[in-house]
């Protein structure tokens, strides 16, 4: 489901929170206290508040182990063509099993 955001212009309650951000983001199926956090810290901007909380870290080849990675972004910005990258170098190119759901 894609979130979008509320309308412009959108009345806040009178605790200061957008509910129809924080009723956009439930409907996206974000709990309802991380949707409140989310709407509170929404004067920062919403995406820059979701990535501060969202960990990242350098990619560091695999070794023996396994790990999920997340692919995030807009239509047309090279997450298919990233994943097709990590699968070249660090499965087909080494030989390592790739598992997926499709």
């Amino acid at each position: 489901m894609a979130i979008q955001g509320p309308a412009q212009g959108t009345a806040k309650a009178a605790s200061g929170i957008d509910e129809s951000l924080v009723q956009t983001l439930s409907d996206a199926e974000m709990s309802a206290e991380f949707a409140r956090e989310i709407a509170i810290a929404g004067g920062k901007g919403v995406v820059l508040e979701l990535i501060r909380r969202i960990p990242s870290a350098e990619f560091v080849p695999l070794q023996a182990e396994s790990r999920t990675l997340a692919f995030i972004g807009h239509p047309g910005r090279g997450k298919t063509t990233s994943l097709v990258k990590v699968a070249v170098r660090c499965g087909l190119g080494t030989g390592t099993a790739i598992a997926g759901k499709g």
